[in-house]
């Protein structure tokens, strides 16, 4: 890999804390930038992360020259902030669930592709060690 592939945090939480940390160990991935609305816990999640810390998210893609961003806000906000990236140019992950609403959904599948960017969905929890067992269970016929 030539560079490292650019990474924003849109949220800071805990659910944004297993993907940054998680971003520290792949090889080739750099975290980069978080957004957020409260100024005071961006600026402190970015001092913990040593990152930096923004109130706009078209500003951190474009500045930061971010490739993906994580979507890890609350739900109801994951379409506005999913959009918000993608036409900025960055590929999206969003958290489980995509959106509230199927419209939501189909809007953000939309854009994506106006924008030829990629969308995707994830949910972090399938690693928990319980989830673990379930699937286990589940592939032995249990």
């Amino acid at each position: 890999m030539d560079k490292p592939i650019r990474f924003a945090l849109i949220a800071y939480g805990k659910v944004a804390r297993l993907h940054a940390r998680a971003l520290r160990s792949v090889p080739g991935a750099q975290l980069v930038a978080v957004y957020g609305r409260d100024p005071a816990k961006r600026e402190a999640f970015a001092a913990e992360f040593g990152i930096r810390a923004y109130g706009d998210i078209a500003t951190m893609v474009a500045a930061e020259g971010v490739d993906a961003a994580i979507v890890a806000s609350p739900h109801p906000q994951h379409k506005d902030h999913a959009v918000a990236a993608l036409k900025t140019g960055a590929h999206v992950l969003v958290e489980k669930p995509m959106a509230i609403r199927v419209e939501d959904c189909d809007d953000m599948m939309a854009c994506a592709s106006a924008c030829g960017r990629l969308l995707s969905v994830i949910c972090q929890r399938r690693w928990y060690p319980s989830v673990q067992r379930i699937r286990k269970a589940i592939d032995e016929g249990k």
